[in-house]
């Protein structure tokens, strides 16, 4: 059976909420300050064992910059990775890995 697939266009933090689910794949690539806010909204759409992908958790390898670093990123992009790694890489919800790929890919196997 061929299942529908309907495109949904809009701000993530308005768009999610209208999702009936389940998923099984969160893919997060979007506004580096609100990924935190898109992963709890999605949430309790995913499936008991569902994956989550994020981009952009190294943002070109300046979240190891130090604070006065010139850096390319702005700062509320590298702040929210900063913060969102380790709550990635301690979370009881997720086993997760920050993998150097890129900008850095978080993958994310929910527990």
């Amino acid at each position: 059976m061929a299942e529908r697939i309907e495109l949904i266009e809009g701000d993530a933090r308005e768009t999610i909420p209208i999702l009936s689910g389940p998923f099984d794949l969160l893919f997060v690539d979007a506004a580096k300050g609100q990924y935190r806010e898109y992963i709890d909204l999605a949430e309790p759409l995913l499936t008991e064992r569902a994956a989550l992908v994020i981009d952009n958790l190294l943002v070109g390898g300046e979240v190891a910059l130090p604070e006065r670093a010139d850096r390319a990123r702005s700062d509320e992009s590298i702040d929210s990775a900063r913060a969102l790694n380790p709550q990635l890489l301690d979370s009881q919800r997720w086993l997760g890995s920050v993998l150097p790929i890129g900008d850095g890919v978080g993958f994310a196997a929910r527990l």
